[in-house]
């Protein structure tokens, strides 16, 4: 079952699929996912990238969790290869810089600015008052990450159990103004987790649906020559 929801992923969502390994970081999961294809992780902890790498060394990881201390820092990038961060305070960015400055070149790094919406309810659990920058926010936080070197990405996360495809829609049409607003070209869009599962009551949209509807999005709000490549985060 495992693989097979993988599968519905890497086949079927148009980009790259990172699985949120706070969700089950148990051994036997990583390595049925490794199994099943899958090659890149988002973490949220140092703990979590060593059970990664474990599983698979050469894993693509993402160190997603906005607030980091310097040792976690340092230890994902010097101690574990890590070069995917997020943000969404300058403090954050200004802490990622300072701790790679004469370890990592800067244009290795890649920093995910994740901004948030106004909640819609469109999600069971909306995620607006833990993590995220306001649009304004997210577009100086952006062309800061560029003026830096960094690698410039976006990421957001609709809500866990979202079972509107166009909440999808809605924040991806948000990054194209923020990149916009801060005159930057995205290398990458994370359009993050929320997928909806099928549970007693509850209707929601199969995956193909949720996936057209970002595919469309995307294309529409960027344009085909400026359009990012797109990570999914289930």
């Amino acid at each position: 079952a495992l693989a097979a929801r993988a599968r519905s992923f890497l086949d079927g969502f148009p980009g790259e699929t990172a699985y949120a390994v706070k969700a089950n970081p148990a051994a036997h999961v990583l390595e049925g996912l490794v199994g099943a294809g899958l090659r890149t992780y988002d973490v949220a902890s140092v703990d979590e990238i060593v059970r990664v790498r474990a599983a698979l060394p050469r894993a693509v990881i993402h160190y997603h969790n906005p607030v980091k201390s310097r040792a976690e820092i340092l230890m994902a990038a010097i101690g574990h290869g890590v070069r995917r961060f997020a943000a969404d305070c300058p403090e954050e960015i200004e802490k990622i810089a300072s701790c790679l400055a004469g370890h990592v070149a800067t244009g290795e790094i890649e920093i995910a600015v994740r901004f948030r919406l106004t909640a819609s309810g469109e999600a069971v659990h909306d995620f607006t008052s833990k993590f995220g920058a306001s649009a304004g926010e997210a577009s100086r936080l952006l062309a800061d990450v560029v003026a830096r070197g960094f690698q410039p990405v976006l990421t957001f996360h609709p809500g866990s159990q979202c079972t509107e495809p166009a909440a999808w829609r809605r924040h991806i049409v948000a990054a194209s103004e923020i990149a916009r607003a801060a005159g930057v070209t995205l290398v990458r869009l994370n359009v993050g987790g929320g997928f909806p599962d099928r549970y007693a009551g509850l209707e929601a949209p199969g995956l193909a649906t949720i996936f057209a509807e970002i595919a469309d999005a995307t294309m529409m709000a960027f344009g085909a020559d400026r359009a990012p490549r797109l990570v999914s985060l289930p």
